[in-house]
C-alpha cells in the first residue's frame, strides 16, 4: 500500500537534502490548463509526497518553467511530465 502526503515547501526541500525522493513527477492539474502539481516519490518507503499551497491542504500550481527551476535548484536533473489529454 502506498501512501500520499501533502507538505510544505520546506519539507519537500528537506526530503530532497537527505535523498529520501527519487522519483519527481510534474501532473497537470486538472482545473487548470498549463499548471502542474509536483510529486516526489519516496520507493523505499512506498510514500508519495505533494507540495501544499501554503497554510491550506490545497496543492501547490506551478508553471512547468518554474517547477523544472525549482528541482534543478535543489540538484534534480529529471522529472517526468504527464499531461491531461
Amino acid at each position: 500500500m502506498t501512501t500520499f502526503h501533502h507538505v510544505t515547501e520546506g519539507e519537500f526541500v528537506r526530503l530532497l537534502q537527505t535523498h529520501t525522493l527519487h522519483k519527481f513527477i510534474a501532473q497537470e492539474s486538472a482545473q487548470f490548463k498549463g499548471k502542474y502539481h509536483l510529486v516526489g516519490i519516496a520507493p523505499a518507503a512506498r510514500t508519495a509526497y505533494a507540495i501544499r499551497q501554503g497554510r491550506i491542504n490545497e496543492l501547490r500550481k506551478w508553471r512547468l518553467d518554474n517547477l523544472g527551476g525549482f528541482l534543478s535548484k535543489h540538484g534534480v536533473r529529471t522529472f517526468e511530465v504527464q499531461n491531461n489529454l
